[in-house]
């Protein structure tokens, strides 16, 4: 995919591509965000917020270190080291810790972070408040994490 800086575009073309993509993307976002509302457990907006921050640090990965995550590390699982909630906060943690933070900071993200991937029980593919969502075998943070990647593959 072409980057916009790099095209050779008159800067009234540029401007206009520019605006073009912000819109596609805040459309995007909206969309994930009423999904997440109206399809998990109604969750909180600094919930949403939450995960939606956490699940773009955890599909960027670090370049030559940390491998972004990927939608088949998730499986659904129940356990309490391997659902969903605690492969995307492992991600997490490695990418803060490449990120030089202090600790401290890392701890004080993390726990705020623990709320939406963990103690929402996000992970579960119950957590559907949309009963037609039930049948799935993804959990609401895969399938929200789907979402989110396809937003970033426009950007």
């Amino acid at each position: 995919m072409l980057k916009i800086d790099s095209i050779n575009l008159i800067d009234e073309e540029k401007a206009k591509a520019i605006k073009e993509l912000e819109s596609d993307t805040e459309s995007k976002l909206n969309t994930l965000n009423q999904f997440m509302h109206d399809s998990l457990l109604n969750i909180s907006h600094n919930d949403r917020v939450a995960l939606l921050v956490g699940m773009i640090m955890a599909a960027q990965g670090v370049a030559d270190k940390i491998t972004p995550l990927k939608l088949d590390e998730l499986k659904g699982q129940e356990g309490q080291y391997t659902n969903d909630g605690q492969i995307f906060l492992n991600k997490i943690k490695d990418f803060l810790s490449y990120k030089n933070l202090p600790q401290e900071k890392i701890n004080l993200v993390i726990n705020d972070l623990e709320k939406a991937f963990i103690y929402s029980k996000l992970y579960n593919v119950k957590s559907y408040t949309n009963e037609l969502l039930h049948s799935s075998d993804e959990s609401p943070l895969k399938k929200s994490i789907s979402k989110c990647l396809i937003i970033s593959c426009h950007l």
